[in-house]
């Protein structure tokens, strides 16, 4: 997984953080488009990350600054969180593809990544949640977007397509990653199946 992610980050420069909410189980579940919501995630092999890993944060990117907007106690391989209803403006950014011919609408909506980071005893430890799922051909990565207002991002650069429709409040969104990062989708079509890991040292 990590040689992928970093073909699509050497290639496309495109901040790709994977951390989509889960609901259920191991896969990444399917209560999105709530105004709050209540995550409850359990990591695959979760348990052996117990000695490492107290609590989990929520924190929201906005390229420049990450803001911790929820927290829960990791054990056994599980956590809950509750995502707050709105994030503040200061918190996100206005994606800014005209360049690169990716339409925009409206262009002055702002939005934040969202990823899990851990902790132990209070301070930051090198471990960060993703969801994903990974054949031979295809890496797929689920991640979570706070909008401020419904908005789509859509258009081709290079090898890389945006086909995203966003509601105001959090969105689900998935890259697919194929031909070795040499053809990358960002959509929000779900392919079922992917599972929370975490990826570090």
């Amino acid at each position: 997984m990590k040689k992928v992610w970093n073909l699509v980050m050497k290639q496309f420069g495109f901040t790709v953080l994977a951390a989509v909410l889960l609901v259920c189980a191991t896969s990444c579940g399917d209560d999105e488009d709530k105004a709050t919501i209540e995550i409850k995630i359990t990591v695959e092999n979760g348990a052996s990350y117990n000695a490492v890993v107290d609590e989990i944060k929520a924190v929201v990117s906005n390229h420049e600054v990450e803001n911790i907007v929820a927290s829960g106690k990791y054990a056994n391989g599980e956590f809950t969180v509750m995502l707050p209803e709105t994030i503040p403006s200061e918190y996100l950014y206005t994606p800014e593809y005209s360049t690169l011919g990716i339409t925009v609408s409206p262009p002055t909506v702002k939005i934040g990544e969202l990823v899990f980071g851990g902790f132990k005893n209070g301070e930051p430890v090198p471990y960060w949640l993703y969801c994903y799922k990974e054949t031979a051909d295809l890496t797929v990565y689920a991640e979570y977007f706070y909008a401020n207002s419904d908005a789509t991002i859509k258009g081709t650069y290079s090898a890389v397509t945006w086909n995203i429709s966003l509601k105001k409040g959090w969105n689900k969104i998935y890259t697919y990653v194929e031909d070795s990062g040499n053809k990358v989708t960002y959509n929000n079509q779900d392919p079922g199946n992917l599972k929370w890991k975490f990826e570090g040292q």
